[in-house]
């Protein structure tokens, strides 16, 4: 089994007629990320501007790396809830120190989702690989669950 980093895979099977609707969806998404990400950014305890300055790098990351053309990708308020949450207790009143953590979060986070990505092919070999016979246990990983550890610990 060969193994292959994936890039642009949600594009496999694109067709040429819905590069227009999807352009359309995109900017209706974009229309309801801008307040969207203003706001979560306060919730999550930093200035609104923050919001879009980490909505845009995630979707333009998301475009080679996603595993899905269907996925709508942007903030949430219970990523912002948690994040303020995580945060707040080891940055206290230090506006800077809280910005920095949060930003240190973030791309924690973003890179364990990388990385767990990236080990799924290597996870899912192993799983080929392994058999009852020989005493292997296979155990999936999942982007999610490893980023969620990394980034709570």
């Amino acid at each position: 089994m060969a193994l292959s980093i994936p890039v642009f895979e949600s594009l496999h099977g694109y067709r040429r007629a819905w590069l227009r609707p999807d352009v359309i969806a995109g900017l209706t998404v974009w229309a309801v990320l801008v307040p969207e990400a203003l706001a979560y950014a306060s919730i999550a305890g930093v200035p609104p501007v923050v919001g879009l300055y980490t909505a845009v790098p995630s979707l333009v990351l998301y475009a080679p790396a996603g595993s899905s053309r269907h996925l709508v990708v942007g903030p949430m308020s219970a990523t912002a809830a948690l994040s303020a949450a995580i945060i707040a207790p080891l940055a206290g009143t230090d506006d800077g120190r809280y910005i920095a953590l949060t930003g240190a979060l973030a791309i924690t986070t973003g890179l364990a989702g990388l990385l767990a990505g990236l080990i799924r092919p290597v996870a899912q070999v192993g799983d080929a690989l392994g058999s009852a016979e020989h005493g292997d246990v296979p155990i999936p990983i999942h982007p999610t669950v490893a980023a969620a550890a990394l980034s709570c610990s």
